[in-house]
Protein backbone atom coordinates (compact mmCIF):
# COMPACT_ATOMS: atom_id res chain seq x y z
CA UNK A 1 0.00 0.00 0.00
CA UNK A 2 2.86 2.41 0.84
CA UNK A 3 4.52 1.74 -2.52
CA UNK A 4 1.21 2.41 -4.31
CA UNK A 5 0.94 5.74 -2.48
CA UNK A 6 4.51 6.73 -3.37
CA UNK A 7 4.16 5.69 -7.01
CA UNK A 8 0.86 7.55 -7.43
CA UNK A 9 1.19 10.79 -5.43
CA UNK A 10 -1.55 13.37 -5.27
CA UNK A 11 -1.19 16.18 -7.80
CA UNK A 12 -2.86 18.72 -5.53
CA UNK A 13 -1.67 17.85 -2.00
CA UNK A 14 1.62 17.20 -0.25
CA UNK A 15 1.89 14.43 2.32
CA UNK A 16 4.58 14.16 5.00
CA UNK A 17 5.51 10.64 6.10
CA UNK A 18 7.89 9.49 8.81
CA UNK A 19 9.08 6.01 7.89
CA UNK A 20 10.93 3.62 10.20
CA UNK A 21 13.70 1.34 9.02
CA UNK A 22 11.18 -1.52 9.33
CA UNK A 23 8.95 0.16 6.73
CA UNK A 24 11.90 1.05 4.53
CA UNK A 25 13.33 -2.47 4.57
CA UNK A 26 11.42 -3.74 1.51
CA UNK A 27 10.43 -0.41 -0.03
CA UNK A 28 10.39 -0.48 -3.83
CA UNK A 29 9.52 3.21 -4.34
CA UNK A 30 10.99 6.44 -2.99
CA UNK A 31 9.38 9.81 -2.24
CA UNK A 32 9.86 12.91 -4.38
CA UNK A 33 11.48 14.62 -1.41
CA UNK A 34 13.55 12.48 0.96
CA UNK A 35 15.05 13.67 4.26
CA UNK A 36 17.62 11.66 6.19
CA UNK A 37 18.35 13.51 9.43
CA UNK A 38 20.83 11.09 10.96
CA UNK A 39 21.80 7.43 11.29
CA UNK A 40 21.70 5.50 14.56
CA UNK A 41 22.41 1.74 14.85
CA UNK A 42 18.86 0.83 15.90
CA UNK A 43 16.76 -2.31 15.44
CA UNK A 44 19.84 -4.49 15.04
CA UNK A 45 17.90 -7.63 16.04
CA UNK A 46 15.52 -7.01 13.13
CA UNK A 47 18.08 -6.04 10.49
CA UNK A 48 20.84 -8.40 11.59
CA UNK A 49 23.63 -5.83 11.58
CA UNK A 50 24.58 -2.24 10.82
CA UNK A 51 25.04 -2.66 7.06
CA UNK A 52 21.54 -4.14 6.46
CA UNK A 53 20.17 -1.26 8.57
CA UNK A 54 21.96 1.26 6.34
CA UNK A 55 20.70 -0.53 3.23
CA UNK A 56 17.11 -0.33 4.53
CA UNK A 57 17.50 3.40 5.18
CA UNK A 58 18.97 3.88 1.72
CA UNK A 59 15.71 2.66 0.15
CA UNK A 60 14.39 6.13 0.95
CA UNK A 61 16.55 7.50 -1.88
CA UNK A 62 17.39 4.40 -3.90
CA UNK A 63 14.38 4.67 -6.24
CA UNK A 64 14.35 8.45 -6.69
CA UNK A 65 14.65 10.00 -10.15
CA UNK A 66 16.36 13.14 -11.43
CA UNK A 67 13.30 15.28 -10.64
CA UNK A 68 13.38 14.28 -6.98
CA UNK A 69 15.20 16.00 -4.10
CA UNK A 70 17.40 14.48 -1.41
CA UNK A 71 17.70 16.75 1.64
CA UNK A 72 21.23 16.16 2.96
CA UNK A 73 22.64 16.56 6.44
CA UNK A 74 26.08 17.74 5.31
CA UNK A 75 27.46 17.29 8.84
CA UNK A 76 27.11 13.51 8.49
CA UNK A 77 29.89 11.99 6.30
CA UNK A 78 27.99 8.82 5.35
CA UNK A 79 24.83 10.72 4.37
CA UNK A 80 26.96 13.05 2.23
CA UNK A 81 28.38 9.98 0.50
CA UNK A 82 24.87 8.74 -0.29
CA UNK A 83 24.35 11.68 -2.64
CA UNK A 84 26.50 9.74 -5.13
CA UNK A 85 24.06 6.80 -5.04
CA UNK A 86 20.88 8.55 -6.20
CA UNK A 87 20.10 10.60 -9.31
CA UNK A 88 18.07 13.00 -7.15
CA UNK A 89 19.21 16.59 -6.67
CA UNK A 90 21.03 17.02 -3.35
CA UNK A 91 19.90 20.00 -1.24
CA UNK A 92 21.59 20.83 2.10
CA UNK A 93 19.70 21.63 5.27
CA UNK A 94 18.89 25.27 5.96
CA UNK A 95 21.78 27.38 7.23
CA UNK A 96 19.36 29.73 9.02
CA UNK A 97 17.73 28.67 12.28
CA UNK A 98 16.02 31.02 14.75
CA UNK A 99 18.01 31.68 17.91
CA UNK A 100 15.00 30.95 20.10
CA UNK A 101 12.91 27.84 19.50
CA UNK A 102 10.65 25.68 21.72
CA UNK A 103 12.95 22.70 21.13
CA UNK A 104 16.01 21.84 23.22
CA UNK A 105 19.32 20.48 21.96
CA UNK A 106 21.57 20.63 18.93
CA UNK A 107 19.97 17.50 17.48
CA UNK A 108 16.64 19.35 17.38
CA UNK A 109 18.29 22.34 15.74
CA UNK A 110 19.48 19.97 13.01
CA UNK A 111 15.93 18.63 12.68
CA UNK A 112 14.66 22.19 12.36
CA UNK A 113 17.22 22.91 9.65
CA UNK A 114 15.90 19.91 7.72
CA UNK A 115 12.26 20.97 8.19
CA UNK A 116 12.92 24.55 7.10
CA UNK A 117 14.72 23.44 3.94
CA UNK A 118 11.98 20.93 3.12
CA UNK A 119 9.30 23.59 3.65
CA UNK A 120 10.92 25.94 1.17
CA UNK A 121 11.30 23.14 -1.37
CA UNK A 122 7.64 22.16 -0.99
CA UNK A 123 6.52 25.75 -1.52
CA UNK A 124 8.59 25.87 -4.69
CA UNK A 125 6.79 22.78 -6.01
CA UNK A 126 3.45 24.41 -5.16
CA UNK A 127 4.54 27.53 -7.08
CA UNK A 128 4.43 29.66 -3.95
CA UNK A 129 6.93 32.24 -2.72
CA UNK A 130 9.49 31.09 -0.15
CA UNK A 131 8.57 31.83 3.46
CA UNK A 132 10.34 34.82 4.98
CA UNK A 133 12.41 34.41 8.11
CA UNK A 134 9.74 36.35 10.03
CA UNK A 135 7.05 33.92 8.86
CA UNK A 136 9.15 30.90 9.83
CA UNK A 137 9.96 32.41 13.22
CA UNK A 138 6.26 33.03 13.91
CA UNK A 139 5.36 29.47 12.94
CA UNK A 140 8.03 28.02 15.21
CA UNK A 141 6.95 30.13 18.18
CA UNK A 142 3.49 28.54 18.02
CA UNK A 143 4.87 25.01 17.66
CA UNK A 144 4.19 22.72 20.62
CA UNK A 145 6.70 19.86 21.00
CA UNK A 146 5.29 16.35 21.23
CA UNK A 147 5.09 14.58 24.62
CA UNK A 148 7.92 12.40 25.96
CA UNK A 149 10.59 14.30 24.03
CA UNK A 150 12.66 16.25 26.56
CA UNK A 151 9.30 17.17 28.11
CA UNK A 152 9.47 19.10 31.36
CA UNK A 153 7.10 17.46 33.84
CA UNK A 154 7.63 20.06 36.55
CA UNK A 155 9.49 20.69 39.79
CA UNK A 156 8.45 18.53 42.74
CA UNK A 157 10.14 18.57 46.16
CA UNK A 158 12.92 20.70 44.69
CA UNK A 159 13.65 18.23 41.87
CA UNK A 160 12.88 19.08 38.23
CA UNK A 161 11.72 16.04 36.28
CA UNK A 162 12.07 15.54 32.52
CA UNK A 163 10.29 12.87 30.50
CA UNK A 164 12.47 11.82 27.56
CA UNK A 165 10.93 8.36 27.17
CA UNK A 166 11.36 8.58 23.37
CA UNK A 167 15.14 8.15 23.83
CA UNK A 168 15.52 4.40 23.51
CA UNK A 169 19.06 4.24 22.09
CA UNK A 170 22.42 5.31 23.56
CA UNK A 171 22.83 8.02 20.93
CA UNK A 172 19.49 9.67 21.70
CA UNK A 173 20.16 9.62 25.45
CA UNK A 174 23.55 11.23 24.81
CA UNK A 175 21.76 14.05 22.95
CA UNK A 176 19.30 14.41 25.84
CA UNK A 177 22.16 14.80 28.31
CA UNK A 178 23.80 17.44 26.13
CA UNK A 179 20.52 19.31 25.72
CA UNK A 180 19.48 19.34 29.39
CA UNK A 181 22.81 19.83 31.17
CA UNK A 182 23.05 23.56 30.37
CA UNK A 183 19.73 24.09 32.20
CA UNK A 184 20.85 22.55 35.51
CA UNK A 185 22.99 19.63 36.70
CA UNK A 186 21.47 16.22 36.03
CA UNK A 187 21.28 14.57 39.45
CA UNK A 188 19.67 11.28 38.45
CA UNK A 189 19.19 9.43 35.17
CA UNK A 190 17.00 6.38 34.49
CA UNK A 191 18.76 3.84 32.22
CA UNK A 192 17.88 0.38 30.91
CA UNK A 193 15.39 -1.72 28.99
CA UNK A 194 15.27 -4.48 26.40
CA UNK A 195 18.68 -5.73 25.34
CA UNK A 196 19.15 -5.23 21.59
CA UNK A 197 22.91 -5.50 21.64
CA UNK A 198 23.63 -1.76 21.76
CA UNK A 199 27.14 -0.51 22.47
CA UNK A 200 27.05 1.76 25.53
CA UNK A 201 30.74 2.71 25.52
CA UNK A 202 30.22 6.29 24.34
CA UNK A 203 27.25 6.76 26.66
CA UNK A 204 29.37 5.82 29.68
CA UNK A 205 31.99 8.36 28.60
CA UNK A 206 29.31 11.05 28.39
CA UNK A 207 27.90 10.11 31.82
CA UNK A 208 31.36 10.64 33.27
CA UNK A 209 32.06 13.80 31.27
CA UNK A 210 28.87 15.43 32.56
CA UNK A 211 29.44 14.05 36.07
CA UNK A 212 25.97 12.54 36.48
CA UNK A 213 26.23 11.18 40.03
CA UNK A 214 23.24 8.84 40.39
CA UNK A 215 21.88 6.24 38.00
CA UNK A 216 18.72 4.20 38.41
CA UNK A 217 19.31 1.01 36.43
CA UNK A 218 16.39 -0.88 34.93
CA UNK A 219 16.31 -4.45 33.57
CA UNK A 220 17.70 -5.81 31.34
CA UNK A 221 20.46 -3.56 29.97
CA UNK A 222 20.86 -1.54 33.16
CA UNK A 223 23.29 -4.15 34.46
CA UNK A 224 25.64 -3.89 31.47
CA UNK A 225 25.56 -0.19 30.57
CA UNK A 226 28.53 0.58 32.84
CA UNK A 227 31.83 -1.22 32.48
CA UNK A 228 32.73 0.26 35.87
CA UNK A 229 30.43 1.73 38.52
CA UNK A 230 33.30 3.70 40.04
CA UNK A 231 32.30 7.34 40.42
CA UNK A 232 28.56 6.62 40.28
CA UNK A 233 25.95 5.83 42.91
CA UNK A 234 23.72 3.22 41.29
CA UNK A 235 20.35 1.78 42.23
CA UNK A 236 18.49 -1.12 40.65
CA UNK A 237 14.71 -0.94 40.22
CA UNK A 238 12.39 -3.74 39.18
CA UNK A 239 9.39 -1.52 38.54
CA UNK A 240 8.76 2.06 37.49
CA UNK A 241 7.10 2.68 40.86
CA UNK A 242 10.30 1.62 42.62
CA UNK A 243 12.43 3.71 40.26
CA UNK A 244 10.43 6.90 40.89
CA UNK A 245 10.51 6.33 44.67
CA UNK A 246 14.30 5.96 44.48
CA UNK A 247 14.52 9.17 42.43
CA UNK A 248 12.62 11.18 45.03
CA UNK A 249 14.74 9.73 47.82
CA UNK A 250 18.19 10.19 46.28
CA UNK A 251 18.07 13.03 43.72
CA UNK A 252 19.66 16.21 45.12
CA UNK A 253 17.37 19.23 45.32
CA UNK A 254 18.05 21.79 42.60
CA UNK A 255 19.03 19.14 40.05
CA UNK A 256 17.26 17.34 37.23
CA UNK A 257 15.89 13.81 37.22
CA UNK A 258 15.60 12.46 33.67
CA UNK A 259 13.84 9.42 32.20
CA UNK A 260 15.95 8.69 29.12
CA UNK A 261 16.60 4.96 29.17
CA UNK A 262 18.95 4.42 26.16
CA UNK A 263 17.11 1.15 25.55
CA UNK A 264 13.59 0.31 24.34
CA UNK A 265 10.66 -1.33 26.11
CA UNK A 266 11.76 -0.81 29.71
CA UNK A 267 9.42 -2.89 31.88
CA UNK A 268 7.84 -4.20 28.67
CA UNK A 269 6.18 -0.83 27.99
CA UNK A 270 6.03 1.38 24.91
CA UNK A 271 7.74 4.73 25.33
CA UNK A 272 4.34 6.48 25.42
CA UNK A 273 3.00 4.25 28.20
CA UNK A 274 6.26 4.49 30.13
CA UNK A 275 6.34 8.28 29.84
CA UNK A 276 2.70 8.66 30.89
CA UNK A 277 3.16 6.38 33.89
CA UNK A 278 6.37 8.20 34.85
CA UNK A 279 4.54 11.52 34.88
CA UNK A 280 1.59 10.14 36.84
CA UNK A 281 3.86 8.57 39.47
CA UNK A 282 5.77 11.81 39.92
CA UNK A 283 2.58 13.76 40.56
CA UNK A 284 1.31 11.13 43.00
CA UNK A 285 4.56 11.32 44.97
CA UNK A 286 4.46 15.11 45.13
Amino acid sequence: MLETFLKNPSKTELYVLELSSYQLDELSASPDLAVVTNLFPEHMTHHGGIEPYYEAKKNLIRHQNAAAVFMVNTAHPLIRKWTQETPARAVPFSTWIPKKTPLLGEHNRSNLAAALAATQQARQWLHKKPCTQAQLQKALQSFAPLPHRLQKVGTFKGITFYDDAISTSPESTIEAIKALSPLAPIGTLFLGGEDRGYDFTELEKVLRRYKIPKLILLPDTGKRILKSKKGFQTFEANSLEEAVALAFKHTPRGTLCVLSTASPHAFGMSFEDRGNKFQNLIRKNE
